[in-house]
Parts: structure tokens; sequence; C-alpha cells
């Protein structure tokens, strides 16, 4: 079953922001990587919903 991930006005508009601030901190291209992995993580959930999260530290999620 796949679902469908949509972004609320306000996480894009965080995503905006993220980006302006590591594309002014690091660079633009740091910044567009940083945040298509946030973009790629979260559209993973369409196909895989309860994954089970991977926890720092740990080999176990």
């Amino acid at each position: 079953m796949t679902h469908t991930v949509e972004f609320a006005p306000e996480a894009l508009e965080q995503l905006t922001t993220l980006y302006r601030y590591i594309a002014t901190a690091a660079s633009p291209g740091i910044a567009q990587r940083y945040t298509d992995a946030i973009v790629s993580h979260c559209q993973a959930l369409q196909t895989f919903p309860h994954q089970p999260l991977k926890t720092a530290g740990t080999s176990a999620p």
C-alpha cells in the first residue's frame, strides 16, 4: 500500500529557511544536498510508513 506524503506550508517554509541558512554558512550546494536529503527521507514514508527509526549510537532500530 502506498501512502501520500504532503508537506505542510510551515514545513516548506522551514526547509526554505534552513536552505538559506546553510547556503550562507556553507554553500548553496551543501544546502541543496542537505534539504534534498530531508525531503527524500520524508518521501520514503510513502512506500514504507512503519519503518523503525534508527537511534544514534545503537545497532538496533
